[in-house]
């Protein structure tokens, strides 16, 4: 009775084909537990990783926005003083102007008669 309260089978009514499907059983969830627990961490990593990829794009995303602005900039610079295209490829080259190039004196273009 002790037994049967426990959920414990009685020796002499255990079935050997019995304890064999209840090994199994318990074997096939030990499994699965394992399988999910390997799907999360994997899950977890690729979230990481998508999270990474995420922050790597955003980043891009400024720089490209960032050398736009400085090639505006640099037009902006032309159509005002067309004397000063050195200094806008400068900037277009890597968004600031070189102090050296600022400091060498530039002849007027001519202007077509």
């Amino acid at each position: 009775r002790i037994r049967q309260i426990n959920g414990h089978p009685n020796p002499d009514d255990v079935d050997e084909q019995q304890l064999k499907d209840d090994e199994q059983a318990r074997r096939a969830a030990r499994e699965e537990a394992a399988t999910l627990q390997k799907r999360q961490a994997t899950a977890e990593v690729e979230k990481k990783q998508a999270d990474a990829a995420l922050a790597s794009a955003r980043a891009s995303q400024v720089n490209v926005q960032a050398i736009v602005e400085a090639l505006s900039a640099a037009g902006l610079m032309i159509v005002a003083n067309p004397q000063q295209v050195h200094l806008a490829d400068a900037i277009a080259k890597d968004g600031r102007p070189k102090p050296e190039e600022q400091q060498q004196p530039q002849q007027p273009a001519a202007l077509p008669a």
